[in-house]
Order: C-alpha cells, then sequence, then structure tokens
C-alpha cells in the first residue's frame, strides 16, 4: 500500500450494531471516502461485544478499504481497558475517549460530539502532567450535509427494489408547501442524483408548481436503487471468511497501536 502524502491518522466511530442504511449513514460514509483515501484511517466499531460481520461487509460494500482502513471492534482491544485504567484516578474515561487517545488522531468522527470533547479534555490533562504533548487533541472531521429525514421505513444494503420504492412511498411529508431547500425529498435527491443538470431542471420545474411529491419520490427510488444496486452486487460478492479474516488484522492493528500508547502513558505518567 502507497503512503499518501501528509497523512494524519484519523479515527471513525460508528456503533457496531448499526447497519448502513441507504440514508443519512450512507450519504455520510460517502462523504468520508476521500479522507481515507489520503490518511491513515481507524474505523472503530464500538457499542457490541463483537462486530456483526454484516456491518463490516456493508462498510466495504461502501468503499471503505479494509487494506487502507483498520477496521476494529474496541471491546475486542484489551489494551483499550488498561489505558482506560491509567486514566481513571485523573478522570473517567468512556471506551470511546479511551480508544480516542490510543490511537492518537488528528482528526475524528465520533458519534457524539460530547466524546470528542471528552477524549480531549483527558490529553491536555495527561499532557500537563507528562510535561509534553504526550496525547495530540484532535479536531473534529469536517463532514458538510444536510439532514436527511427518515423514509418510510430503514433501507439497507440487501433491501430489494421493491423495498426501496415502498421506503420511499411511505415517507412522511410535510403538508404545507415548502421550497425546494427544505423540502426532504430534495435533500434524497441532492445526495442521490448523479445528473446535476436534470436535478436543476427538477428543482426549475417544482418551483413553478409542475410537480407533485408522489413524482419526486417515484424518482427519488429510481435514483437510490440505481445507487444500491451495485453496492448490493459488491457486497454479495465479499468472501465473508476474508472479510473476518481482514477485520482481524485490523483488531491486531491497533493492539499494537493502544499497546504503544499504553507503554507511553505509563512510562510518561508512573
Amino acid at each position: 500500500m502507497t503512503e499518501p502524502r501528509n497523512p494524519v491518522t484519523i479515527l471513525l466511530g460508528d456503533p457496531a450494531q448499526q447497519a448502513i442504511t441507504v440514508g443519512d449513514t450512507l450519504a455520510t460514509l460517502n462523504r468520508r471516502l476521500p479522507f481515507l483515501e489520503r490518511h491513515r484511517p481507524f474505523l472503530m466499531l464500538d457499542d457490541g461485544a463483537q462486530a456483526p460481520l454484516d456491518t463490516v461487509l456493508d462498510h466495504l460494500a461502501v468503499g471503505v478499504d479494509a487494506e487502507q482502513c483498520t477496521i476494529f471492534v474496541a471491546e475486542q482491544v484489551p489494551e483499550l481497558g488498561e489505558i482506560g485504567r491509567c486514566f481513571a484516578p485523573l478522570l473517567p474515561a468512556s471506551r470511546t475517549a479511551t480508544a480516542m487517545t490510543a490511537i492518537r488522531p488528528a482528526l475524528a468522527a465520533l458519534p457524539q460530539s460530547a466524546q470528542l470533547s471528552e477524549a480531549n479534555r483527558i490529553a491536555r490533562h495527561c499532557n500537563s502532567l507528562a510535561g509534553r504533548e504526550l496525547l495530540p487533541e484532535a479536531l473534529a472531521l469536517p463532514e458538510t450535509r444536510r439532514a436527511l429525514a427518515p423514509l418510510g421505513r430503514d433501507v439497507g444494503l440487501n433491501s430489494t427494489p421493491a423495498e426501496l420504492r415502498a421506503a420511499v412511498l411511505t415517507m412522511v411529508l410535510p403538508t404545507e408547501k415548502l421550497a425546494v431547500e427544505q423540502h426532504p425529498i430534495f435533500a434524497y435527491l441532492d445526495a442521490f442524483e448523479s445528473d446535476i443538470h436534470f436535478l436543476d431542471d427538477l428543482k426549475a420545474k417544482f418551483r413553478r408548481g409542475g410537480l407533485a411529491d408522489d413524482v419526486l419520490q417515484l424518482h427519488l427510488a429510481h435514483c437510490l436503487e440505481a445507487f444500491v444496486s451495485p453496492l448490493r452486487a459488491r457486497r454479495a460478492s465479499l468472501s465473508r471468511d476474508a472479510v473476518s479474516q481482514q477485520l482481524q488484522r485490523g483488531i491486531e492493528r491497533t493492539r499494537d497501536v493502544a499497546a504503544q500508547t499504553l507503554a507511553e502513558v505509563r512510562h510518561a505518567l508512573g
């Protein structure tokens, strides 16, 4: 694997039990990919005793490369517990914050912004005691996106075309007339319609009052299927045994990184 120019370490956190849906999570991951290709990413799956293999398969199908991105399960890295015990007399630390200090990322995207603040608070405290920058403070990974309203039901990469269509057609839409910029269907189309000129034409027609919501919903269902279809096929082609081995290698690599941090923390804090 070729090392990117001027790379930094990035930590991404996702719940282990959360499959990637075709809504907000999928759109967010799609925007993360350029960062993953340019830096040293770690993807932490948390809140589960073990990562369901289906969740890892979803990430790989979306485009996360297990050779570039170190995927690990927090609960399967015992060094994180050791680091947490080192912090315990100073500041209590959640497993997510402990994992962040162990990986020592420059950028992080965690499920809750408070987790980033907690980890940085621990880093500042430890650095003060050590008299040097032992643990770097991380910045939040920029994610510019428009929030997506829930579909009528959860749909994932295994969903059939009929299930995608049903989910879109059962979306709860506002009863009042909305501008394009506030309309939930156009939020999805901004994310999943690849033909920008056609989308601009749709918006112009909608502003003139020439398009009903059900027409937009049918087109959105078509866009989602066009987007999901190759991902569904890619996911089906992945070997579960091979992915399980990739996950194990990611856990082992994370253990090596965490063990180095643990040794430095113990030496600095005594």
